[in-house]
């Protein structure tokens, strides 16, 4: 354990975000306490696909952070953490009509650009690479630089990280307010008052009704995604299979396939809806015709924190010193938690970040609601 810094933070949040905040802080010295409202990992990390993803290509600043996101998953964390399943399979893209072969095009010139490897394939390389696709199938675009994981089982890693570097985690408790006062803060919950130097929100969706009474504006809404679960099978094949539209498959390290996903805007709703589920069904079983075959043993439906550019919001928040924002990670949540966990800690214990994370500004959307700065 790390000699401890005369530093105490809060966290409010335990998913994925909120323990690995807890996880880089609680390795230098800080004292950690992590407060959340259910369980660890009962919010969108209990939904996550658990993608390494390759993110847009159409900006230096977020390839750059793409990048730096998975490298620390897949070498700093694996090296540290070798129980959280990580499998180093690659992405493969599918094309499905010219349309899509223009835009993998493209995204193959980008990709190469920044120094990222990737593969155009046509049909009968796509099968050969692929064999479990269907032989129709146009074209593809494979990158290998990538993977996937379990997102519960890195979640309670970081979680047992903070314990064993002296920190406490509190479940169960739902904070009401958070209040400045003087040098440090009050976080209120419905049974007790916690004081810290420093408080971080890495509470999804929800910062939004915690930073309120503060004054703030974060422009953070629900937006469900329903996930359907396989039987367990043997391996059919350790690539992530992916639209351009982002419907996608893998198979986990126990066998079961995960497919999904929509977006979806209805509020705090994780109802499951016939309609969707058949849709997910009907459009990766097109892709992989072995999966009609088999039986699917339940589904299930998260919440992910949706910003107006689906980009995180990181870093101070404004107007209000020693309170941090690590929120909006929309779709990203696997592969940025890790480096949000990384700069936060830079931020609360150096004052700056060793790579330039502007485009997550938390003042980039002015103050506006996301209803005033979504363009869909």
């Amino acid at each position: 354990m790390s000699s401890k810094l005369n530093l105490n933070i809060i966290i409010i949040g335990g998913g994925l975000v909120g323990c690995a905040c807890g996880h880089f802080l609680a390795q230098k010295g800080v004292n950690v306490t992590i407060l959340e409202q259910n369980c660890l990992a009962s919010g969108a990390s209990g939904a996550n696909s658990g993608l390494l993803s390759i993110g847009p290509v159409d900006s230096t600043k977020l390839v750059t952070l793409f990048k730096e996101g998975r490298r620390i998953v897949q070498e700093e964390i694996n090296e540290q953490i070798s129980s959280f399943e990580y499998i180093h399979s690659g992405f493969l893209y599918i094309g499905l009509n010219d349309q899509d072969e223009s835009e993998l095009k493209n995204r193959a010139e980008a990709l190469s650009i920044h120094g990222i490897d990737s593969q155009f394939l046509y049909d009968r390389e796509l099968f050969k690479v692929e064999p479990v696709l269907r032989r129709e199938i146009p074209c593809g675009l494979f990158i290998p630089s990538t993977g996937h994981f379990n997102p519960f089982l890195l979640n309670y890693a970081f979680a047992k990280s903070v314990i064993q570097n002296g920190g406490v985690i509190h479940q169960g408790v739902r904070v009401s307010s958070v209040k400045p006062e003087g040098n440090s803060f009050l976080v209120q919950s419905e049974k007790e008052t916690f004081t810290s130097d420093a408080v971080v929100l890495a509470t999804g969706w929800q910062a939004y009704e915690i930073a309120k009474p503060l004054g703030l504006t974060i422009p953070v809404v629900p937006a469900r995604g329903q996930i359907i679960i396989s039987e367990p099978l043997g391996s059919i094949t350790q690539k992530v299979i992916m639209t351009l539209d982002d419907y996608y498959f893998r198979q986990t390290v126990s066998g079961t396939c995960q497919i999904g996903s929509q977006l979806e805007l209805v509020g705090p709703d994780k109802t499951l809806t016939l309609p969707v589920l058949r849709e997910i069904a009907k459009r990766v079983t097109d892709l992989i015709p072995f999966l009609k075959k088999i039986r699917m043993l339940r589904a299930y439906a998260g919440l992910r924190p949706l910003s107006p550019d689906s980009m995180a919001i990181v870093g101070n928040a404004p107007g209000i010193e020693g309170l941090y924002l690590a929120c909006g990670h929309s779709r990203t949540g696997a592969t940025m938690s890790t480096l949000t966990g990384k700069v936060i800690s830079e931020l609360i214990i150096d004052g700056r970040t060793k790579i330039d994370i502007s485009v997550w500004n938390p003042k980039r959307f002015d103050g506006k609601t996301f209803e005033e700065s979504y363009n869909g």
